[in-house]
């Protein structure tokens, strides 16, 4: 009897340090998301606000794959929230199963659409660099926002339909804990994951063929200030894209998995670890791709700096105003 009262104390004493330890982690990523979460629709909302107030986005076919881009991306950063703030105050008022459903079809609309702008926008640069002449004839703005109004169109009523088929077969709306379980099972396993690989693996052959083709025009000796700046725009596509798709790699290993990986273990090693660490992995390129490409154009950089020096003489206005009244 004594032994096995140690032996009990001590498999008990053992467990609180598992436990305190499982709520760090999980702590520290819901933490680290949520940051980075507002740290996306800050950084994604400013560089769209600065691309329509200074007339940017019509102003060529890249830029409107930027600005869709930035749409999705705070997308997904705005509906990451209520999930990061439902698991840290473990709330479970009846309002949040109609808020953690429209984040959740919000955050696949926005996910699914921002790698269809991804293939849309490798699309424009081998289009961009191997038929530099012919690109402003096929390349229109009207046939690339057709493109883009079809991208949001399928992302929204394929999400909305697996959404509705989730109600269906969980006989009614409940809380979701967690986005992807707004997605039917076999969707996921049977659909989802073969196309995210199949999806990965054309990119990596799209962007490879831009970036050869890049290097080789690269070698030329002369070259108009239009290649130049067309040269220096797909490199930075190309960083911005290759960044997005390795974030997506941990993604398609979390899908591959079995949804009761580590159940036994608690929330360390277990599939929603795994899944919040895969999230983790693919909101922090959001946070700041798109900003970085604004950045490198010349036109959006002077248009940010414009924004900035005007915010900053209202404001010096305002308190001035204030001060005389």
């Amino acid at each position: 009897m004594i032994t096995m009262n140690i032996t009990t104390a001590t498999v008990v004493g053992g467990d609180k340090p598992d436990e305190k330890e499982m709520e760090h982690v999980q702590l520290a990523m819901m933490c680290a998301t949520l940051l980075f979460s507002i740290c996306t629709i800050i950084t994604n909302l400013l560089t769209l606000a600065v691309m329509l107030r200074h007339g940017l986005i019509r102003k060529n076919t890249i830029n409107m794959h930027i600005a869709s881009l930035c749409a999705s991306d705070s997308l997904v950063g705005v509906s990451a929230l209520p999930f990061q703030l439902l698991q840290l105050t473990k709330s479970n008022h009846q309002e949040m199963v109609a808020i953690t459903w429209t984040a959740a079809v919000a955050m696949s609309v926005g996910f699914f659409t921002c790698h269809s702008n991804a293939f849309l926008v490798g699309v424009n640069r081998v289009c961009a660099t191997l038929a530099p002449h012919a690109y402003k004839r096929l390349v229109t703005t009207r046939r690339t926002l057709v493109a883009l109004v079809i991208c949001w169109a399928v992302s929204i009523l394929v999400v909305a339909s697996c959404a509705i088929a989730t109600a269906q077969l969980s006989s009614g709306f409940t809380i979701l804990v967690y986005p992807y379980k707004v997605l039917p099972d076999k969707f996921g396993s049977y659909f989802l994951t073969p196309l995210w690989v199949g999806y990965t693996v054309i990119m990596v052959i799209l962007y490879s063929i831009t970036t050869v083709t890049l290097y080789r025009i690269s070698c030329r000796s002369s070259s108009s200030s239009f290649e130049r700046q067309n040269r220096r725009m797909t490199r930075t596509i190309i960083f911005v894209i290759c960044v997005l798709l390795l974030g997506l790699i941990p993604v398609i290993i979390v899908d591959t998995l079995p949804k009761t990986v580590g159940s036994e273990s608690g929330y360390l090693y277990s599939y929603h670890m795994l899944h919040d660490a895969a999230f983790l992995m693919v909101i922090i390129p959001t946070a700041f791709n798109n900003f970085i490409y604004g950045w490198q154009l010349p036109d959006f950089n002077e248009a940010l700096m414009n924004s900035m020096s005007l915010s900053k003489i209202t404001f010096c206005v305002s308190a001035t105003n204030d001060v005389v009244v």
